[in-house]
């Protein structure tokens, strides 16, 4: 039985679902050089099973992973709070480095995700569900009786994901077994997505922050990617501006100036060669888009 298809009145324990999450999530942030760290206040929060409280959760985690530069940290807290005489399971989600507040994460039925605090060195995000579909809360561990068949569908959905993603990223793939060329590689990142928006930054230039020869940086690269570095820093370019027309709200023209290239329309045709859909396109297809 697949995660949307679950019985919604299945009580299971959110702080351990959460967990597992978050542990699912932990390589691929550390792939980015992000840390995720978790603080849990209940040791066991039971509840129906809601698909979208889980979904937008991962969701949210996974955006803001990439959008962090890397050799941040990325804290959740889990716990109960009560407002207005109302009290909500509440996921607090807070990151270093980068002001976040304008990721596009729609709120819908009655799980709400809020901006709490921004700043250029961080945001603060929150999500809240009504303590009303709570069964049980518990300090006690030994006493935690939810289901876990439900973690472990959980788990297999994230990581089938992730691994999809792991195969499109090299320097997760690296994490595991060549640790020093993964740090390499996740450096040759941060130097291009830091430059991104630089429509002179080229191979040279990528070299030349390295402090390496242009040589060094082919021969180096070429082992582990199995491209050019002009090649790499132009799949770079596309998959942040992929990114960008399906998690916020910009114009195309945005889009085409902030990843590097120097007008709508060549990154209009080199999109469309890439991905086979015109940015126009593709950005139709994200719920709630208009045409621009």
């Amino acid at each position: 039985m697949s995660l949307n298809t679950m019985q919604k009145n299945e009580p299971i324990n959110i702080v351990s679902l959460l967990i597992r999450v978050c542990d699912a999530l932990k390589a691929y942030a550390s792939s980015k050089n992000i840390e995720l760290i978790l603080v849990t206040v209940e040791q066991e929060i039971r509840i129906a099973f809601v698909y979208d409280l889980y979904h937008r959760y991962y969701r949210l985690l996974c955006t803001i992973i990439n959008h962090l530069p890397g050799f941040n940290k990325l804290h959740v807290k889990v716990g109960i709070t009560v407002k207005d005489n109302t009290s909500f399971v509440s996921i607090n989600i807070y990151n270093t480095g980068a002001d976040l507040r304008n990721l596009s994460v729609i709120n819908t039925n009655n799980i709400a995700i809020t901006v709490e605090a921004y700043s250029e060195t961080g945001t603060s995000f929150l999500i809240t569900y009504p303590v009303l579909n709570v069964v049980a809360v518990m300090s006690d561990p030994a006493k935690t009786n939810a289901p876990s068949t439900n973690y472990t569908k959980v788990v297999t959905d994230i990581r089938t994901h992730f691994l999809k993603l792991h195969l499109n990223n090299p320097a997760a793939r690296l994490t595991e077994t060549r640790p020093k060329e993964a740090a390499f590689l996740a450096t040759v990142n941060a130097c291009i997505i830091k430059n991104m928006a630089y429509e002179q930054f080229d191979t040279n230039a990528l070299s030349d922050t390295l402090a390496m020869s242009r040589a060094q940086l082919f021969r180096r690269l070429k082992s582990l990617i199995s491209t050019s570095p002009g090649s790499y820093i132009k799949k770079l370019r596309l998959e942040k501006a992929k990114e960008l027309l399906e998690t916020l709200d910009v114009t195309i023209s945005e889009v085409a100036y902030r990843t590097g290239f120097n007008s709508p329309s060549n990154f209009a045709k080199v999109f469309s060669e890439a991905f086979g859909l015109t940015p126009s396109q593709f950005q139709r297809q994200k719920p709630g888009a208009t045409n621009r």
